[in-house]
């Protein structure tokens, strides 16, 4: 054992892999482990092998979307999800989904860490 604690995951869901890119090198760039996906159907069957502590999931996205896929985390998982769409009339939704929060896109990267960092403290 090295001493240095483990790092938290993260895993990333949207359709845009442009966006996935970019948010994956910031998140790994502050210390996260991440996993990504441009599939919600994919992602689901990441969950137990990746182990997330947290997931940030677009909800506008073909085949199964944002809002199927939590409802079918939440048939499992208590999992902490922070949802995020550029559509601000799916925040509701989102919430009451499931999600436990909501960022609009584009949003700050900095902001997107602190809402991950206090959903994991």
């Amino acid at each position: 054992m090295t001493g240095e604690p483990e790092k938290k995951r993260v895993l990333v869901v949207d359709d845009h892999p442009d966006v996935l890119m970019f948010i994956e090198i910031d998140l790994k760039l502050r210390g996260f482990k991440v996993a990504s996906s441009c599939s919600s159907a994919q992602a689901l069957e990441m969950m137990s092998s990746f182990n997330p502590d947290i997931l940030l999931l677009d909800m506008i996205m073909p085949g199964v979307d944002g809002f199927e896929m939590l409802k079918q985390l939440r048939t499992f998982s208590d999992l902490p999800v922070i949802a995020f769409s550029a559509s601000p009339g799916n925040q509701d939704r989102a919430l009451q989904s499931g999600a436990s929060a909501f960022m609009h896109k584009p949003f700050d990267p900095d902001e997107m860490a602190r809402k991950i960092q206090s959903f994991l403290k």
